[in-house]
């Protein structure tokens, strides 16, 4: 029974001191004003990137092996039995990384050609970047990305027979993105509010970076020529937020929890794209009657 209660009050403590700990890091910058006088609602544009490519590829495997010209996936070469891992159909990688297929072993009497083929939006060749033939035996069937960013390439994998016939084909295409960047806009359904009223507020991913944040929002009130931070609700859930690229999602925000007198204000919104150390904040402004 005391081993019991012991345990109960620990993880209570941890707890507890885990949401401290976790509400410092979130609250700590509203002592005093770190904020910019002027943090903008908007950063970067739509299609700002050449390809902006995201995790939704506009082609199926058949358009593919059409609009790059290879053969068809027959599966009597690369199949379950010898497969450890292919290449799919559509990945975004970043420039320098290995890339391609791994297979048990090619078979006795066969070779495979890897092919990595810079291409346009459309998949039209532009430049072959690297050809290698791999013998009997071998595993690793893969190429290295060029050092380059923004770029869109198609890597193939084709299984020819002794007799030079091509009987199996993977292929797949490679997009390299530009550099980690927040391309996004915040917004609000309203440009004026009552101080029990309910915001939409909304953010955009402009792409084509996936971006992060957290559950917190940051309200500051303008007065006295200065933006000072409004206390809001004291205790926040620790959650990570995904938003997808050329995505938009909507927040709702309770305005009676930040106790706002009229006036104008401003809802900050720290972005970051993920799994980068690359932030960045937005802000949209409005007032309260």
């Amino acid at each position: 029974m005391l081993k019991t209660l012991l345990s109960i009050i620990t993880i209570c403590t941890i707890a507890i001191f885990g949401l401290w700990i976790y509400e410092s890091m979130t609250t700590k910058e509203t002592s005093g004003n770190p904020y910019s006088d002027t943090i903008p609602s908007k950063m970067g544009k739509p299609d700002s990137s050449e390809y902006m490519f995201t995790e939704r590829f506009p082609y199926t495997e058949e358009e593919i092996l059409e609009k790059t010209g290879y053969g068809p996936k027959t599966g009597e070469g690369f199949n379950s039995s010898n497969m450890i891992a292919s290449i799919a159909d559509f990945q975004i990688n970043q420039p320098g990384e290995e890339q391609g297929t791994y297979i048990e072993g090619i078979p006795e009497g066969h070779t495979v050609k890897v092919e990595l083929i810079e291409r346009t939006k459309e998949l039209e060749e532009i430049d072959k970047i690297n050809e290698v033939t791999y013998e009997e035996g071998e595993k690793g069937l893969v190429a290295t990305l060029p050092d380059k960013r923004d770029q869109l390439y198609s890597l193939s994998a084709e299984m020819i027979n002794g007799n030079g016939k091509v009987i199996d084909t993977y292929v797949g295409i490679v997009y390299v993105p530009p550099e980690p960047e927040v391309n996004a806009e915040v917004s609000t359904d309203k440009t004026s509010y009552s101080p029990t009223d309910t915001m939409d507020f909304r953010i955009t991913n402009f792409g084509p970076s996936r971006l992060s944040y957290g559950a917190r929002f940051i309200i500051q009130s303008y007065g006295n020529k200065a933006w000072k931070t409004v206390e809001g609700p004291e205790a926040v859930v620790a959650m990570e937020y995904i938003l997808l690229p050329k995505e938009s999602t909507i927040h709702t925000v309770k305005l009676e929890s930040y106790d706002l007198e009229k006036g104008k204000h401003r809802i900050i919104k720290r972005l970051g794209v993920s799994d980068t150390e690359v932030e960045e904040e937005l802000a949209a402004t409005f007032i309260v009657e």
